[in-house]
């Protein structure tokens, strides 16, 4: 009774800390995106899905966000095992000899033992494991970040493709009324007299294309809806919200190198040059010696003699490795350098994405000053068009022409407001604006106005 509760004494002594669990990957993507549970259930119970609830169930419904975040749960537990090689190390040895009684093993006797390990002077490799982790598990997560903002840009992109064709073809449809409209009234001219049968063939024929552009355009809004309803995680193919009212970005006094520096991309390869100056500083430890103490306690032997415990202090002190630490010293000093040269590779790119989304945004704000004056001047002409077609100043070919330009007029506008959305959704996810706390910027807002 009393050797089993010094067993239990020792035990809970030397046992390691059990570290506490890492965090929930949900709470982790929930915090890296700035996206709340209430985001979720809103979304997932509207009718109308805009872009802000897009992403919210990408994040929640699907995997690709959620494998990245698993890769920072795995690093908070690479971290702890980490630490976990510092404290003492227990273990339990049972030995059952089969010919105790043969000279060749005198003195040998089955028994049971425990068996522990206290590092005293830790070597250069377990304090690189330690700090190393700890850079792994920020590089981890500023990946995750970099990744949703990949995620939101993604589904953007795709968003605003189906809005085009959307829009594409309720314009369309709208053509065909037109067309339809003329081809009746043409229909009556003919029959008395006033137009020319050529005139009502050449309008059919235009509407028999327009059918078949609509039909295509069908086809491709499918497709698109489908795509977006994979990418988050929706049934079927979901119905868009064509709210589109961003706010205007705000003023930044921030140099674009500045901005560049908090990008989540950056961040991470200057934690990846920290990780390879730490790597190089661990490969080092063949050269230096490690201090310990261990110790045994008997609980159980046959014919025991002598005590029932050990404890002594050990000294390890490498001389030759053959050149291994040299060879790995060296190879840790070609990561070092390729992890400085992927940093500025990766600044460099950051820079150039920052400057290209604001002249690309910029640029869109006055492309749809331009369109929507075009669109307005062509409105103008067709009506015109139209009372001098009724007084027969005009001729049908006059009345396409004009059809056509307001058709392209009105392609060009909203295809401009779109473009200018996406222009914005990048300079967000460019700048991190949109990133974290900062996608309460991106939930339903009444800022420009929605796009109609």
């Amino acid at each position: 009774m009393i050797k089993i509760l010094r067993l239990i004494i020792f035990i809970l002594f030397t046992a390691p800390v059990i570290p506490a669990g890492a965090a929930d990957v949900r709470d982790l993507l929930l915090t890296t995106t700035g996206l709340t549970e209430s985001d979720i259930k809103s979304a997932a119970s509207s009718s109308r899905i805009d872009l802000f609830n897009l992403y919210a169930l990408a994040v929640s419904g699907t995997e690709r966000l959620a494998i990245e975040g698993e890769n920072a749960i795995q690093a908070d537990y690479r971290m702890w095992q980490a630490i976990g090689a510092l404290l003492p190390s227990v273990s339990l040895k049972t030995t059952r000899y089969l010919q105790e009684d043969d000279p060749a093993v005198s003195g040998r006797k089955s028994g049971m033992l425990l068996y522990a390990r206290q590092n005293l002077v830790m070597g250069l490799d377990q304090y690189a494991g330690i700090k190393g982790n700890c850079s792994e598990r920020l590089i981890e997560r500023y990946r995750l970040g970099h990744a949703a903002g990949m995620l939101l840009l993604d589904l953007a992109q795709i968003y605003l493709e189906a809005l085009k064709i959307e829009k594409t073809l309720r314009n369309r449809e709208k053509v065909l009324e037109n067309y339809r409209g003329i081809a009746a009234e043409l229909k009556r001219r003919v029959a008395v007299g006033r137009s020319r049968q050529s005139d009502l063939l050449r309008t059919n024929s235009q509407i028999f294309r327009l059918e078949a552009e609509i039909q295509s355009l069908q086809d491709r809004k499918r497709s698109a809806l489908v795509s977006l309803g994979t990418l988050a995680g929706l049934p079927g193919a979901p119905e868009l919200d064509d709210n589109l009212a961003l706010i205007a970005p705000s003023a930044q006094a921030d140099s674009a190198s500045a901005i560049a520096e908090s990008r989540y991309d950056v961040k991470a390869a200057a934690e990846e040059v920290a990780l390879a100056e730490t790597r190089l500083l661990g490969s080092l430890d063949g050269n230096l010696p490690s201090v310990y103490i261990e110790g045994t306690y008997r609980i159980l032997q046959e014919e025991k003699t002598g005590r029932d415990y050990y404890a002594g202090l050990g000294v390890e002190v490498p001389i030759i490795d053959g050149g291994v630490t040299v060879s790995r010293a060296m190879e840790m000093r070609s990561v070092k350098r390729q992890a400085e040269l992927r940093l500025k590779q990766t600044r460099r790119a950051s820079l150039a994405e920052i400057d290209d989304a604001r002249a690309s945004f910029e640029s869109s704000l006055r492309e749809v000053e331009s369109y929507k004056k075009a669109l307005d001047a062509a409105e103008a002409d067709y009506a015109a068009i139209l009372r001098e077609y009724g007084l027969n100043l005009v001729t049908i070919l006059d009345v396409f022409n004009s059809l056509t330009d307001l058709l392209s007029s009105r392609d060009d506008y909203e295809q401009s407001l779109l473009d200018k959305c996406l222009n914005r959704v990048k300079l967000g996810v460019a700048t991190g604006e949109f990133l974290g706390n900062g996608i309460a910027a991106l939930r339903p807002v009444r800022g420009e106005g929605s796009l109609k």
